[in-house]
Formats: C-alpha cells, sequence, structure tokens
C-alpha cells in the first residue's frame, strides 16, 4: 500500500519548524493541501499530544502524528517531513524527532494496511541516519521505499 501513497505531493524536506507544534502543523498543512483533511484536523494532532503526551515518537528521531477521523478527515491519506533541525516531544526515550509521518484514516480499521507498511520502515534502525542529509523530495521517497522493499 505505502508505494502507492508516497509522492512529491505528500512529502516535504528540511522543514524549518521552531517546536514539536510546528512540526505537526507543518506535517498536517500537507494534508489540508492534499484536500485529505480539514484545518480542524491540525489542531485535533496537537490536542491529542497535549492531553495524552508525546505517544505518538513511535521509535527513535520518528513521530506519527493523527486523530479521530471525526476531527475533520475528508479521506486517508499520509504526510512525511524531514525536518531541517530535530525537535524534541517529550518522550525521553525517542527524542529528538527527525522525521514525521502524519497519517489521517476515514475509520478506524482502514489504516492498518499502512501501519504494518510503516511499522516496516520504523524497523529499520538506519532509516533516520540516512534521511539525516537528504537535499530531495526524491531522496526521501527512494530512501523510505528501498527501506520498505528491503525489510518487509
Amino acid at each position: 500500500m505505502i508505494e502507492k501513497i508516497i509522492n512529491k505531493d505528500v512529502v516535504e524536506v528540511n522543514v524549518e519548524v521552531e517546536n514539536w507544534e510546528g512540526a505537526v502543523k507543518a506535517a498536517g498543512d500537507i494534508l489540508v493541501k492534499n484536500n485529505k483533511v480539514k484545518e480542524t484536523y491540525i489542531e485535533a494532532m496537537i490536542d491529542t499530544v497535549k492531553a495524552i503526551g508525546p505517544y505518538i515518537v513511535m521509535a527513535p528521531g520518528i513521530a506519527m502524528p493523527h486523530a479521530r477521523p471525526e476531527c475533520g478527515v475528508i479521506d486517508g491519506g499520509i504526510s512525511i517531513i524531514t525536518l531541517k533541525e530535530p525537535v524534541n516531544f517529550g518522550n525521553k526515550e525517542f527524542d529528538p524527532v527527525k522525521l514525521i509521518f502524519a497519517l489521517c484514516a476515514k475509520e478506524s480499521e482502514s489504516h492498518i494496511e499502512l501501519l504494518k507498511d510503516l511499522s516496516v520502515i520504523l524497523d529499520d534502525d538506519k532509516v533516520i541516519e540516512k534521511c539525516s542529509n537528504i537535499k530531495t523530495k526524491d531522496e526521501l521517497i527512494e530512501i523510505l521505499l528501498e527501506s520498505y522493499k528491503n525489510n518487509k
């Protein structure tokens, strides 16, 4: 599934942000631009982290912000960004975060296949290292898809 949805429209590299909220907003803006979510979804992602904590930081250097479908999802999708400078989300084990996968799903079950595909990438402990010096969207896409293919 992941090979079908990762493209230049959903990827941005070396994004400059001041903090984790800016990082979530930057990833959310891509979802809005691609007509996957309404603006309310971005605030819902931020509010979820504020309420529950930085559980979205799933692996060293990687965060997966998301919110409930009823918070403004139009269609299922993903956005992927790398940050120019990593930011802390408050997760002592996995901070700082450099790579963000923002997810949205129309209903709770529809993103399970995507999460399975992403877990393959997350299991690649070199993916963050490989993403550290990329300069283009094409490079990021190539690294992620190569990691997926090599580890599935």
